[in-house]
């Protein structure tokens, strides 16, 4: 599944300097020094700071009004936010429709700029470009914060959420910047550079320590991973039940097809053609087979319908399951009816005739 972001190559780690009583001030230069130093190490593209971890399970919201949009006492003015650095979404390979991203001069004492997705758009817009419009978060204030772009929707906090409305601000016009995730995109495989990187953060604050550091790929597979377990459950526990169903149902017809040793020995004894014999039995096999394939499909479709409700993106109506069971059970059945009857036509009509 494309998140939207990218995700190869990518390193993630958190950083709390306000634990260590750094002020806003202090930390928004520590981000802006971590972001300029960190992208000057060989193999580094680029780095960058998002106040939210991305498709982490964080959701952080607020109400915004905007220019032309009437809100009602029931209308949804809620929206998802984000605070990132200069270049981060172009670094994430989240495309800029129209407008531009932050850059380095929208600073604190900048003019206050946003760039919204296209959820964002759809759902405050009344189907006009907010490109230009001014807004602000939360209501009864005066409209600051202008809107400089509008950038493509992508995954935000869960992989199977759909896409929510979604702006995002600069960090370094954030006054109580405190905390934040440093985002480190790769050319070259990412144990070679996360050395570097921990020497740098170390370099900064040799008390700062990097916090839960992982790749972008290992974070998606975080995020998905109850599903993961759900499937791998799920697969394993069906593949157990079509073994003990294959073995059932061959102990079943084998035993069947065995309990008939004593007249297929009479046939055998009274010139009854073996391949006729072995045809016989098979023809009463495949009926068996037959009626239970008739009755079983149905019921199988019905109960994977009740499966797609549980487990994400799976498909109740596949093919190649349904035809591979088909032919699973078939080729049990067709051995569990062969063998003992092969075996049954080599035994002595005599012998047969006093076979228990």
């Amino acid at each position: 599944m494309d998140v939207g972001i990218r995700t190869e190559n990518v390193i993630v780690f958190g950083l709390s300097p306000d634990l260590n009583r750094y002020s806003p001030e202090r930390s928004r230069a520590l981000f802006e020094q971590l972001e300029a130093k960190a992208g000057a190490i060989a193999g580094v593209q680029s780095a960058g700071v998002s106040l939210v971890p991305l498709i982490s399970g964080n959701n952080w919201g607020s109400n915004v009004t905007v220019d032309g949009f009437a809100a009602g006492p029931d209308t949804d003015t809620h929206s998802m936010f984000n605070r990132i650095g200069p270049g981060f979404l172009k670094q994430m390979n989240v495309p800029i429709l129209r407008g531009r991203e932050f850059e380095t001069r929208d600073t604190l004492n900048a003019p206050k700029v946003a760039v919204v997705n296209e959820d964002f758009e759809r759902k405050f817009g009344n189907g006009r470009s907010l490109l230009g419009q001014r807004m602000q978060e939360g209501g009864g204030g005066k409209h600051d914060i202008e809107i400089i772009g509008v950038a493509k929707d992508v995954k935000y906090s869960e992989v199977k959420d759909a896409i929510p409305a979604l702006f995002y601000t600069p960090y370094r016009q954030d006054p109580k910047i405190g905390s934040a995730n440093v985002y480190i995109a790769t050319a070259i495989p990412i144990d070679q550079v996360l050395p570097a990187v921990r020497r740098l953060v170390s370099e900064l604050d040799p008390n700062l320590p990097m916090e839960d550091v992982k790749t972008m790929e290992g974070q998606v597979r975080e995020n998905i991973g109850l599903d993961r377990m759900i499937s791998t459950l799920s697969g394993a526990f069906a593949a157990l039940a079509t073994l003990l169903a294959a073995v059932g149902l061959y102990g079943v017809l084998a035993f069947t097809v065995a309990r008939r040793t004593r007249e297929i020995g009479i046939r055998l004894a009274i010139g009854a053609d073996a391949a006729k014999i072995r045809n016989m039995v098979m023809k009463e096999v495949a009926w068996m087979v037959g009626i239970g394939i008739v009755f079983g499909l149905p019921a199988a479709y019905v109960l994977t319908q009740y499966a797609e409700s549980l487990l994400y993106e799976i498909k109740g109506n596949d093919l190649t399951v349904f035809a591979s069971g088909v032919l699973l059970i078939s080729a049990v059945s067709f051995l569990a009816g062969y063998l003992p009857a092969r075996k049954a036509m080599q035994i002595e009509p005599l012998e047969a005739l006093r076979y228990e």
